[in-house]
């Protein structure tokens, strides 16, 4: 039976943080190299990409290229001390996925039940604190594969029917698809092998996030 560990980081009146370095590894990018292989600081040209060097072969040629490829890693998210759950994924935007994540599983309302959010970027870590206490359930790993990944509860039974009079024509959704979000889309520009998500109010495209 695993166990879940605490990460030693003390409350908001006193939040001195020692990284739990076996918890929440820092995050280095493997890179090969002709003769030999080692650890390095990914040179990052593109937030949620890394450089990597490889064999190219195109049009009868071969030889050695350098691209950026995009970053996949596990972000630990902690709530109120105790480690709640690995997140993998490409880590930008984490304080928004963090707070999406709380209010999906119905941890949180708004904003205004979240005392301290700290990202700790050298540990790959989020430490959160509620302005109340709840109860958490074991530490488990969301994977960020199509088919995969669990959840703590049944988004099902949450559903709400939804009251609005809001309205978007299909021409909208053809121009946020086809025109605004592919040009929001930095990392797969940059390097491809990523996904992209957008928010819109019907009129234009408020946000933009992408990931493995």
């Amino acid at each position: 039976m695993s166990k879940t560990h605490r990460h030693p980081t003390r409350p908001p009146g006193n939040r001195r943080h020692i990284p739990c370095v076996r918890c929440c590894p820092g995050y280095n990018c493997r890179k090969q190299h002709e003769r030999s292989e080692r650890m390095s600081e990914p040179q990052t040209a593109q937030p949620g990409t890394c450089m990597v060097e490889y064999a190219e072969w195109g049009n009868r040629q071969g030889g050695r290229a350098e691209r950026p490829v995009p970053i996949e890693s596990t972000v630990t998210l902690y709530v109120n001390g105790q480690a709640l759950v690995g997140l993998t994924c490409t880590p930008v935007l984490l304080e928004e996925l963090v707070l999406g994540f709380l209010f999906n599983e119905g941890m949180i309302e708004s904003t205004k039940d979240v005392a301290v959010l700290e990202q700790r970027a050298e540990v790959r870590c989020l430490d959160v604190w509620l302005e109340r206490q709840v109860e958490l359930p074991q530490l488990r790993f969301i994977t960020s594969g199509c088919a995969g990944g669990t959840t703590f509860r049944d988004l099902a039974s949450a559903h709400q029917r939804v009251e609005s009079d809001l309205r978007i024509t299909p021409a909208f959704v053809k121009s946020i698809i086809s025109q605004q979000l592919p040009r929001h889309a930095d990392i797969y520009r940059a390097a491809g092998g990523v996904h992209a998500a957008g928010l819109a109010d019907g009129e234009r495209l408020l946000c933009v996030a992408e990931d493995v």
